[in-house]
């Protein structure tokens, strides 16, 4: 059977050649498949007792502690990323979050987020 005539990565800038039916050079499937994994690693601590835990915290506290509007989303005090490392599991107790809404969530998780789970891994390395 003949080969396939190789193409060029999906990826923008990339320009090596593959036979790979997805479109993406073996460096950049990899890495694809990486931060697939990555996202559905965090999102088995999101089952139904969570959802349960998240609505019945929003109904306790109804405001953004942050800007006063109607909160909507049930954000971790710790980031996910380091609760999970620290205790294994996603503990539901309402001392580890805040009610926020849609936009201080996202300013929170660009700004605050990014950089605790940066300092945490530095400073974990530092003393391993």
């Amino acid at each position: 059977m003949p080969q396939r005539a190789k193409k060029v990565c999906k990826k923008p800038m990339c320009n090596n050649l593959h036979n790979n039916r997805n479109g993406y050079c073996d460096i950049h499937q990899l890495k694809k498949e990486d931060n697939y994994y990555k996202e559905n690693e965090y999102r088995k601590y999101y089952d139904w007792k969570w959802r349960k835990f998240s609505k019945q915290f929003l109904k306790k506290h109804p405001v953004c502690v942050r800007c006063g509007a109607p909160a909507t989303i049930t954000d971790h005090k710790i980031p996910i990323q380091i609760m999970i490392d620290i205790y294994g599991r996603n503990i539901l107790d309402d001392r580890y979050y805040q009610p926020l809404c849609n936009r201080c969530n996202t300013l929170k998780g660009q700004r605050e987020d990014k950089q605790a789970i940066e300092e945490f891994y530095k400073n974990r390395e530092k003393y391993n």
